[in-house]
């Protein structure tokens, strides 16, 4: 059975993506930012699953006709793409990993001289 990942795994891809520098400026940037602060705060909810965050974020890519400010929801759906990319390379990363082991574990090192005792 799959193991449930929560969202809080995904907090550390997030940040990197907050801490990308911005190609381009202004709105695009601004919305771009408003996202990603947005998928962590929902991130960062102990009970949220990455289900519950993918959710979250193509809820929050629905068309919004009713708002006027293209580069700023330019920015914002890039925002969300990208969250939604980063949770698509942890979740291949952890299937690829070994049962037993959860995403953030590495294989441990042998202690002592040859690691024969």
């Amino acid at each position: 059975m799959a193991r449930t990942m929560l969202a809080m795994e995904v907090l550390p891809a997030i940040r990197r993506l907050l801490e990308e520098p911005q190609t381009g400026g202004g709105a695009v940037a601004s919305g771009r930012r408003a996202a990603l602060w947005r998928a962590q705060q929902h991130a960062a909810i102990v009970t949220h699953t990455v289900e519950d965050l993918r959710r979250y974020c193509l809820d929050s890519l629905r068309p919004r006709p009713y708002l006027d400010q293209e580069d700023y929801l330019r920015g914002y759906r890039q925002g969300f793409q990208a969250v939604l990319g980063a949770i698509r390379r942890i979740e291949t990363r952890a299937n690829r990993e070994p049962r037993g082991r959860s995403a953030g574990q590495r294989n441990p090192r042998p202690r002592g001289g040859c690691g024969l005792q």
